[in-house]
């Protein structure tokens, strides 16, 4: 019988520049802060190294992937590759525009298998290319796929094509995060739910608009997280509850508080 990976988690973007890469990475420098018994990993897997973010240089999936093609790959190794900052671990994507290409399915599931092994709570960023074979890997490993999306006409419509697609892989959507979310949208939570279908038991998440915050993370390179906004904490904070729902991990989120903002610069 597959195992479920039932602490792994795969947010997917529906379009590109929606904040997949901002979204996983927050909320697993979250979870690392809030939650000092867990070892989190934030990984990439998808054809962009993903570490916009980040201050510190960071390893790219490309420095384990001879020993992964060949199965040689060890636990000490994965967690030596990653750059660690207290109880959250980092490892980039593929680096370089075609790299990823050289990428299969498969390599994706091993990491993960090794990663499921030692983690405590695993954050992928799949990217948003359905033709990725780090992203279809990843988002074929688990049950808990998140797709990320925001409330624009253009981005909803590219979902619905793409849906298809999906449902082609058995690959079904259980949660969705409204990244930039703004409460007086014609297109707001109620008409979202309607629009995108829910069932009962899946998730809307919406995370609350940061007002231009994005392009100084951008160049400041560090998530939102730093800019202390509690709105934006709170929703963030939703995603986590969730997660830890579905991982089985009891205590949930705790915000001790607001000074304990930023939660470290990279």
């Amino acid at each position: 019988m597959k195992k479920p990976y039932d602490k792994v988690f795969v947010f997917h973007g529906c379009d590109y520049k929606v904040g997949t890469t901002m979204t996983a990475q927050a909320a697993a420098e979250l979870a690392a802060e809030c939650r000092k018994d867990l070892r989190v990993l934030f990984l990439c897997l998808n054809g962009r190294e993903s570490t916009s973010y980040c201050r510190e240089a960071v390893n790219s999936i490309q420095t384990i992937k001879m020993k992964v093609d060949n199965r040689l790959l060890t636990h000490d190794e994965l967690i030596r590759c990653c750059v660690r900052q207290k109880q959250l671990f980092v490892l980039g994507g593929a680096s370089g525009i075609l790299n990823h290409r050289h990428y299969s399915p498969d390599f994706a599931a091993y990491v993960l298998e090794m990663a499921d092994q030692v983690f405590d709570l695993i954050l992928v960023d799949s990217g948003n290319e359905i033709d990725s074979g780090l992203a279809v890997g990843a988002l074929q490993m688990t049950e808990n796929r998140l797709m990320v999306l925001g409330q624009n006409e253009t981005l909803l419509s590219r979902m619905e094509a793409l849906m298809p697609i999906y449902k082609a892989l058995e690959l079904r959507f259980r949660a969705y995060v409204v990244n930039r979310y703004m409460a007086d949208d014609p297109h707001d939570a109620r008409y979202l739910r309607k629009r995108l279908k829910l069932e009962e038991g899946d998730q809307l998440i919406c995370v609350q608009d940061q007002y231009g915050f994005s392009r100084y993370a951008e160049m400041d390179k560090t998530t939102l997280l730093e800019y202390k906004n509690q709105e934006y904490v709170g929703g963030i904070s939703e995603i986590l509850m969730y997660l830890f729902e579905k991982a089985g991990i009891e205590g949930g989120v705790e915000i001790r508080s607001k000074k304990k903002l930023p939660f470290g610069k990279w």
